[in-house]
């Protein structure tokens, strides 16, 4: 099958289609018109419109047009501008429902040492200040870095016995203490998460 015989239609159809956050075509965005496509050239054809003759002339096409297309820009930034706020309302609140202060112990999600896509939540580590309403700088360790309070999620001490190593049991700031790997958090007592 000869695939790229359909790409000028595809594109044709992909310029033509409106886009959900400027709420116009982009055809109609550079242009300011609906483009004529196959069936409105039949469907003018069959009706016998006259295609040959211009009803107006070339200054007030242009005039009309770059009207339009103002008009059109102008309404594609009030819809771009409504979507952006839409989203802001939508991924905002879960971020901005977190506060946290200097000392508080977070967990920071971070790439994990063998694949840098998988995240996984690390710590505890300190917070050692708020930089800004959604950016704190955390403590490390060895290093400091600035994180976005999405990443970041409150650490809570588990106060319940735990099983030390030699088989007593022990009242422990963390029950996942005995458990932990190097460098990661236990997922052994759930309310360590806690939003």
């Amino acid at each position: 099958m000869e695939w790229n015989r359909f790409v000028p239609a595809a594109l044709f159809a992909y310029r033509n289609q409106v886009h959900s956050s400027t709420g116009f075509s982009p055809f109609f965005l550079l242009f300011g018109r609906a483009p004529k496509g196959p069936m409105q050239i039949l469907s003018d054809v069959f009706l016998n419109k006259d295609l040959s003759g211009e009803t107006s002339f070339q200054y007030h096409y242009v005039i009309d047009l770059h009207n339009q297309i103002r008009t059109s820009w102008r309404l594609a930034q009030d819809s771009v501008r409504d979507s952006v706020d839409e989203s802001r309302l939508r991924h905002e609140p879960k971020s901005m429902l977190k506060h946290f202060g200097p000392g508080d112990e977070v967990l920071i999600l971070l790439p994990t040492s063998d694949n840098k896509l998988v995240l996984s939540y690390k710590g505890p580590y300190r917070v050692v200040e708020k930089r800004t309403s959604v950016v704190y700088l955390v403590d490390l360790g060895d290093q400091k870095c600035t994180s976005h309070v999405n990443l970041l999620r409150k650490y809570k001490r588990s106060t319940f016995a735990s099983p030390s190593p030699s088989g007593n049991l022990d009242k422990g700031d963390n029950a996942c203490s005995n458990q932990a790997v190097a460098g990661a958090v236990s997922l052994c007592d759930p309310s360590v998460f806690v939003d």
